[in-house]
């Protein structure tokens, strides 16, 4: 994401955790982030805001951007190609979409102070936990990989790539046009896609904007532009 070369990085982030829970479980993951030399992510499905990372979508909207296509570069097969595609414009296949960023997404959750008492509350069990300072001067991943979360109310509407998502097949349908007349059709709503494929994780209600976070975000397989990074099957990585 092009935003993560531009916004002013702060000097130091924090992690807030807890040895027990409030159930007097134990956080078997503590030692993990504690030495600093390596950090659990999770997915946003097993977040307590059901809403996190869960982007929304409207359907005139989705409809809007495919009329708009096909005037443009097939207005012949407009009204013949909508109506195939507005039959996909459903809920369920905007889940498969939603699913991929809760469970397909790994994140990190790092806050901006050391001093917020409500997430010595919330997060290191009424203060009894740790807090753990990361330079990222020191630390290439957050430096290059992270970025803060804006608070809004609802989430962030992706229309324009549920659009994008439906008419990929016309890729297909279209192998009888050269590479280059391809490129010409889809290459903007490409290069446009891209640049808010990721944006629904740095999104959150209104009612978490106590937290000041930032997040750290990996695809199962991520090259960031410096190395490979990759996460085991507890979604452990090294620092």
């Amino acid at each position: 994401m092009e935003l993560i070369t531009y916004y002013k990085k702060p000097e130091k982030i924090y992690k807030y955790q807890c040895f027990y829970d409030e159930k007097n479980v134990l956080n078997e993951y503590w030692k993990t982030n504690i030495t600093g030399k390596t950090f659990r992510l999770n997915v946003a499905s097993s977040f307590e805001d059901a809403n996190d990372s869960k982007p929304i979508y409207n359907v005139n909207d989705v409809i809007g951007y495919l009329k708009s296509f096909f005037l443009k570069f097939f207005p012949d097969k407009m009204e013949e190609r909508i109506s195939e595609l507005k039959k996909e414009i459903t809920d369920e296949s905007f889940q498969r979409i939603v699913s991929n960023y809760q469970n397909n997404i790994y994140i990190g959750c790092f806050t901006g102070s050391s001093d917020n008492q409500k997430m010595w509350e919330k997060y290191s069990n009424n203060h009894s936990g740790y807090c753990i300072e990361y330079e990222l001067s020191k630390n290439e991943l957050l430096l290059h990989d992270m970025l803060p979360v804006i608070y809004q109310e609802g989430g962030f509407d992706i229309s324009f790539a549920f659009f994008v998502a439906l008419f990929l097949e016309n890729v297909e349908k279209g192998k009888t046009r050269t590479l280059e007349e391809n490129i010409k059709i889809y290459e903007p709503f490409y290069k446009r896609m891209i640049k808010m494929t990721q944006t629904p994780i740095f999104i959150k209600g209104k009612e978490w904007e106590f937290e000041r976070e930032y997040r750290l975000f990996l695809l199962k397989h991520f090259h960031n532009g410096k190395k490979m990074v990759k996460a085991d099957a507890k979604y452990i990585i090294r620092m």
